[in-house]
């Protein structure tokens, strides 16, 4: 019998755009999914945007739209999502890079923020032996918003 692997994004569920690669790298998993915007209006998804000095993370609701949202908004719901998931799934995966200190999982999650950091590390380790000069690493964000935040990590 195989595993079953919650899957969480900050958008809504489910996440057909995502899934297919999920089911590839993780063969014979019952995968689960739920959304921290699940059973949320259009109006209130619009409520969550953010605003002046907001940390902004971006995602898509299940029309395929994209949506920008302020992450002190997701917190308490991405909560809910790996409280709901954890019941039932053996392992968690966070559906967004984004950082969410105030998440406390009951169970095994995988966090992609805490993995990128060593990938990338040891990524840009690996570049810069002598008479290389300096590493380079290129980054791709969804929003202009999330400029200052990318360069500084």
């Amino acid at each position: 019998m195989g595993r079953t692997v919650g899957l969480v994004t900050i958008g809504q569920s489910p996440r057909p755009d995502l899934i297919e690669e999920y089911e590839l790298a993780l063969p014979g998993a019952r995968l689960v999914q739920a959304g921290a915007l699940d059973d949320l209006s259009e109006a209130e998804i619009l409520a969550l945007a953010p605003g002046a000095g907001d940390d902004v993370l971006v995602s898509r609701l299940r029309t395929g739209r994209e949506v920008r949202l302020a992450r002190r908004h997701l917190e308490p719901r991405i909560q809910s999502c790996l409280d709901q998931l954890s019941r039932d799934a053996d392992l968690c995966i966070l559906l967004c890079t984004g950082e969410f200190p105030a998440v406390r999982p009951r169970g095994p999650v995988l966090v992609p923020r805490r993995v990128l950091h060593h990938v990338v590390a040891a990524a840009v380790e690996g570049l810069g032996g002598a008479g290389r000069g300096e590493a380079r690493l290129g980054v791709l964000i969804p929003d202009p918003a999330q400029q200052a935040a990318a360069e500084s990590r």
